[in-house]
């Protein structure tokens, strides 16, 4: 009776020591999994952020080209007002890139799992689905 005790023990620690070994395993997919989310998600507010800057930019743009038109700007100041501008479109220039960087990124983070977030809107989707839930956008 006492070598059968020992065999269960045995085979009880055996048991354990798979299903631990199991359960590490999906606990280590499940943090890559969160991980990779909130890596996906840190870069869409970086996304937002660099679309707000855009808009504050052309937001500027706008004003000047307003203000050299409607001449509340005296006609010597022009050439800064132009050169100011120019400064502007390098800097949206420069911001447009670093967002269609970031959007090729986040595509590729969206396309190792099962679902995706939109580069246009970041609501997620389903790798079945052929348009964004969100704003319509064709994936």
């Amino acid at each position: 009776m006492e070598s059968n005790m020992k065999k269960l023990m045995a085979d009880m620690a055996n048991r354990a020591s798979v299903a631990y070994e199991g359960t590490k395993d999906v606990v280590s997919d499940v943090s890559k999994a969160v991980s990779g989310k909130a890596d996906i998600a840190k870069m869409n507010l970086e996304l937002m952020r660099l679309r707000s800057d855009c808009e504050s930019i052309f937001a500027n743009i706008g004003r000047e080209f307003y203000m050299m038109k409607s001449g509340t700007r005296l006609a010597e100041k022009n050439t800064d007002t132009e050169k100011t501008i120019e400064n502007w479109l390098g800097a949206a220039d420069e911001k447009q890139m670093q967002i269609d960087s970031l959007n090729a990124r986040i595509s590729a983070a969206n396309n190792k799992g099962n679902s995706g977030f939109c580069v246009s809107c970041g609501k997620e989707y389903t790798k079945e689905s052929q348009f964004c839930p969100g704003c319509g956008l064709k994936l």
